[in-house]
């Protein structure tokens, strides 16, 4: 019982962090880490950023009507899941970083007036280093305009969402 336990956690981390498997995503090893690649990093986050605050001003007044209220979203950064405001793109082969466009809001409930409640997100960068030197990135590979469909499919659900 506690091996099958066990074989059912590895296998759920596992389904959780291939995300190589989607097609949203290129995998890039260390050894192909070049100053292109550095650039499409930083464009993509600066890009995103941009997106942020369109669509948090398209759909604020409608989260309100709704009852959920401060929507927010904005381009997170975290080495190892300890989200560091001071962290910036520059920080991007630093082991565990990730950046991704993070969707909060208050949805009235006690957990979510406490704390800035995430809801979801939609990860742009991941550099992981495992138990080696030097690691490999995935990469969000589609264009803007459909990051943008992405984030108002998101928007949409989380809007509907009881």
């Amino acid at each position: 019982m506690i091996l099958k336990k066990l074989f059912n956690l590895i296998k759920k981390e596992k389904e959780q962090n291939n995300i190589n498997d989607n097609l949203n995503y290129v995998k890039i090893p260390y050894s192909e880490i070049n100053e292109d690649i550095k650039s499409k990093i930083r464009d993509l986050e600066k890009s995103s950023e941009e997106l942020c605050i369109k669509y948090e001003n398209k759909y604020k007044d409608l989260f309100e009507k709704a009852g959920k209220r401060n929507l927010e979203l904005k381009v997170a950064r975290d080495i190892d899941g300890d989200e560091i405001e001071s962290l910036t793109d520059n920080g991007y082969l630093e082991p565990e970083y990730r950046s991704m466009i993070s969707f909060y809001y208050d949805d009235g409930t006690e957990e979510s007036r406490e704390f800035d409640y995430f809801q979801t997100g939609i990860e742009l960068w991941y550099y992981s280093t495992g138990y080696s030197r030097y690691g490999s990135g995935t990469l969000y590979c589609l264009t803007i305009e459909e990051l943008e469909k992405e984030i108002e499919e998101i928007l949409y659900s989380l809007l509907n969402y009881d």
